[in-house]
């Protein structure tokens, strides 16, 4: 994701997103450590997850759309394309 739109909500709702279109309970997320990467690891850090032997970032679902429901309303995703 640009650096340009990274920290203005969009990855909330992309991440919102995916768990609902998906109906997800948990969702996996790979991650790479690079300088290029810091936007990413901060919103990770501020977020609740657990991570797998292999340190992927594991949401829990359920709880993170409830926490971020509202960044939905600030976009609008039409999937129909």
């Amino acid at each position: 994701m640009s650096c340009r739109v990274f920290q203005r909500n969009i990855e909330y709702a992309i991440i919102h997103w995916i768990i609902k279109t998906h109906n997800l309970k948990k969702l996996k997320l790979l991650y790479k450590q690079t300088a290029r990467n810091i936007p990413f690891k901060m919103m990770i850090d501020n977020i609740e997850h657990s991570n797998d032997n292999n340190k992927n970032i594991l949401l829990d679902g359920n709880a993170f759309t409830e926490k971020y429901c509202h960044v939905l309303d600030l976009f609008k995703i039409d999937s129909s394309k």
